[in-house]
C-alpha cells in the first residue's frame, strides 16, 4: 500500500508547476496543518508517508486525522511552502 500513495504522490507532484515541484520528490518537506489557533505538523517524505508525532500515514488524510482526531480532508488540512516561501494547500499540487 504504501508503494501505492508513494507513486500517487509521485505523479500528483509530477503533474504540479515546475516552480511548486521543485525537490518536492527528491527531500523531505515540512507540513503544516491549522484548526482554529492550533498548528499541526508533519513531515512528508520522499516515499509519500507523511509522519505525525513520530507515526507513519498513509495518506494525507490519515495523517490529518491521527494529528487533529478529527475527520477532515488531509488533502484541504495540510500545507507546504512553495518556492515562494508562502503556504500552499497539499490540494493545490493535484491540479
Amino acid at each position: 500500500m504504501r508503494h501505492l500513495v508513494a507513486a500517487h504522490l509521485d505523479l500528483v507532484f509530477a503533474k504540479a508547476s515546475s516552480d511548486h515541484r521543485e525537490g518536492l520528490v527528491h527531500r523531505r518537506r515540512r507540513l503544516r496543518g491549522w484548526m482554529g489557533d492550533e498548528e499541526y505538523r508533519a513531515m512528508l517524505h520522499r516515499d509519500g508517508r507523511i509522519t505525525v508525532d513520530g507515526e507513519d500515514h498513509r495518506s494525507p488524510t490519515a495523517a490529518a486525522r491521527a494529528a487533529t482526531d478529527r475527520r477532515r480532508s488531509g488533502w484541504n488540512f495540510w500545507h507546504l511552502k512553495g518556492a515562494d516561501k508562502e503556504w500552499r494547500p497539499l490540494k493545490t499540487l493535484r491540479r
